[in-house]
């Protein structure tokens, strides 16, 4: 559409009629904001009397994204202009074309949002649980010394309000980011029933406490090992049992069952309480049938569901019944975390439910099996600790927070380990560097840290030909599932669980058959 570039003469109404059906409404009366309007068209007026009013050879072309009035109200669109002669009379005009891309746009906007909030909660996340990971840390220490039993019910009671509030935030975070599209998935060999046995062995005490049974059916035909995120699929069992133990009441039961997609269900009848029978290496392989999926089912006698809220039980902060949220808590995030998650992985979830019979949520996942992988023990669990795993280990701490040096100094002694702590990666460097490397160990390495942050230490460490120096990453924030692409070995919650450790300890001396400097000691 032309326009007129300079201000048009006074004319008869008849002459502005005419010229409006030829050019349309004013550049300025186009956009939603006047003032947009108003700069563009200065902005094109200064360029043609910089070129001395002459616009057959000028090239400027202004491009931008603007709100225009349209028939279908304000819409975004795409706009060119650029200086040109009206084909009639020759006089200067503007030659404005606009594409509508309000969808594009409205989209766009949707997305910087979205990574805007997970970013604003990611600091908000590590800034909240910095100072209770301090307390759930002096907590842990707290409970090793000498109390008397009430002292020690108290204890008790801050653990769960404390564990009660970090899950709250994780479920915060993981969400946001998991909305964002910024959580990544490992892709690598691990044993299903160690991770299956593993996330029972979390609420045992919890189902113990309660009087609940909880016990396991294992199908044979599952491999030994299959490929994909073992902590996302160890965060989704964690989510139901959780559920299950808090929606179960005292004597109640819940069994986990896990089968290949082929096999009918296990009856909801219970089973006599046994030990699952464990896989083993040669039942590793499936019939040729395409893509065979993994169900993981957890079923439990607890309060139900009605079925009028089974369609949105994985919506967003949704809670089947007001009164049982009131009476159990949380932020009815897990269920609609743990479908992003399993969509994620390239799986289903579902549930099928009876009000006050019990629920039964299921979980299929691909079977992916992985070509090779190391040997682990027949059951599918790390194998106890050797006397070589039992040295009192060099552990090199960089960590800036003056709490956290003393709790996890406190913590590593009590394990029996000598810790050495910096303030930052460029202290961490020195300090490796001053003994070659062979006075250290471990190191753990706080990811967030002043002067240089543990990320780009490990960076140049690792280009310094420290390739074999084990190095956890220490985070208050979400596990990374990328850690190994940003040069660590693995990572640790803050503060560090002690059982985690040992056990990373375990994995890492059976990855790599030993602790560089510790064997050199023996």
């Amino acid at each position: 559409t032309p326009i007129p570039l300079n201000k048009p003469p006074k004319l008869s109404k008849q002459t502005q009629s005419q010229a409006a059906s030829r050019h349309g409404a004013s550049l300025v009366s186009r956009f939603v904001d006047a003032e947009v309007g108003r700069k563009v068209l200065q902005e094109l007026q200064t360029n043609v009397k910089h070129n001395q009013g002459t616009v057959d050879d000028l090239n400027h072309i202004l491009n931008l994204e603007a709100m225009l009035h349209t028939h279908q109200g304000p819409r975004w669109s795409a706009i060119q202009l650029r200086p040109g002669r009206d084909p009639v009379t020759g006089d200067p005009v503007i030659l404005f074309s606009a594409r509508d891309k309000s969808d594009a746009v409205k989209a766009r906007q949707e997305r910087e949002a979205r990574e805007q909030k997970s970013e604003f909660l990611a600091i908000m996340a590590h800034e909240i649980r910095t100072p209770l990971h301090q307390v759930t840390g002096f907590i842990d220490l707290l409970d090793q010394t000498q109390l008397n039993t009430e002292q020690r019910s108290y204890i008790k009671l801050l653990k769960s309000s404390a564990q009660g509030l970090m899950t709250v935030i994780s479920d915060v975070l993981d969400y946001s980011k998991l909305e964002a599209g910024k959580m990544k998935l490992e892709k690598i060999p691990y044993e299903p029933f160690s991770v299956v046995e593993g996330s029972m062995e979390v609420v045992r005490t919890s189902c113990e406490e309660k009087g609940i049974r909880l016990d396991l059916g294992w199908d044979k035909a599952i491999p030994f090992k299959l490929l994909g995120d073992p902590n996302r699929l160890r965060q989704v069992l964690l989510n139901l049992l959780s559920n299950s133990v808090k929606f179960t009441q005292k004597g109640g039961d819940i069994h986990v069952q896990v089968t290949t997609i082929e096999e009918e269900e296990f009856s909801t009848q219970q089973q006599p309480q046994q030990q699952p029978e464990l896989p083993s290496k040669e039942s590793s392989s499936f019939s040729s049938k395409p893509r065979p999926m993994v169900k993981f089912v957890v079923r439990d006698t607890g309060v139900g569901i009605a079925e009028e809220h089974l369609s949105m039980i994985f919506n967003n902060y949704y809670q089947g019944n007001v009164s049982v949220a009131r009476t159990h808590g949380g932020t009815g995030l897990g269920l609609s975390i743990c479908k992003l998650l399993v969509m994620k992985m390239g799986g289903t979830i579902g549930v099928s439910s009876q009000l006050h019979k019990g629920s039964s949520f299921w979980v299929c996942l691909p079977a992916d099996v992985p070509q090779e992988g190391p040997e682990n023990g027949a059951d599918g669990t790390v194998q106890d600790e050797d006397p070589a795993e039992q040295v009192q280990l060099n552990i090199l701490v960089a960590e800036d927070n003056n709490v956290n040096q003393k709790l996890v100094k406190r913590m590593l002694e009590g394990m029996g380990h000598r810790a050495t702590i910096v303030a930052n990666g460029v202290e961490a460097i020195e300090r490796v560097e001053s003994t070659k490397g062979r006075g250290v160990d471990l190191v753990l390495m706080d990811i967030q840290m002043p002067v240089m942050d543990g990320l780009e230490a490990t960076r140049r460490l690792r280009t310094m030909g420290y390739v074999s120096l084990p190095i956890f990453g220490l985070t208050a924030s979400v596990a990374r599932s990328d850690y190994r692409e940003l040069g660590f070995d693995d990572w640790l919650p803050k503060p560090i669980p002690r059982k985690d450790l040992n056990l990373k300890l375990r994995q890492l001396k059976k990855q790599n058959g030993h602790l560089p400097s510790v064997i050199e000691r023996q």
